[in-house]
């Protein structure tokens, strides 16, 4: 599926990934890890939270057997993983404000609506001139 990114400077074309689609296990697991930071961060920035959520099996079984200390091949992929991560937090938390923003912006105009809605009418004396 493609999506319409705009990136403040450009609108950006990209490929939005199947969440439920699995790692390549032919990948190395630290390659496998930087593949699943990737789909991390695309559907973080697509606002796909639940499909998000999903991929924590994912994470689960690809560190289930990593060793302790990784070898010192795997240095790139886990230190462009970490960046990774650390942008989509920062999409997270960027996205946690704006929903923040709306909420209370939400609010605010239901208590102006409650506001209104309690008010008495008014009740206007009107005389029958005709009489």
């Amino acid at each position: 599926m493609s999506t319409e990114r705009n990136t403040g400077t450009a609108a950006v074309a990209t490929v939005a990934p199947e969440p439920t689609a699995e790692i390549d296990s032919s990948l190395d697991p630290y390659e496998a890890i930087l593949e699943l930071a990737e789909r991390e961060l695309q559907l973080a920035r697509d606002g796909r939270i639940e499909d998000l959520r999903s991929l924590a099996p994912q994470w689960d079984a690809l560190t289930a057997g990593l060793p302790e200390r990784p070898p010192a091949s795997a240095r790139t992929p886990l230190e462009r993983a970490a960046a990774l991560h650390e942008r989509t937090s920062a999409t997270l938390r960027c996205m946690r404000e704006a929903l923040l923003c709306d909420l209370r912006t939400t609010a605010r105009a239901s208590r102006a609506a409650h506001g209104y809605a309690n008010q008495a009418p008014r009740r206007v004396h009107r005389v029958d001139q005709s009489a």
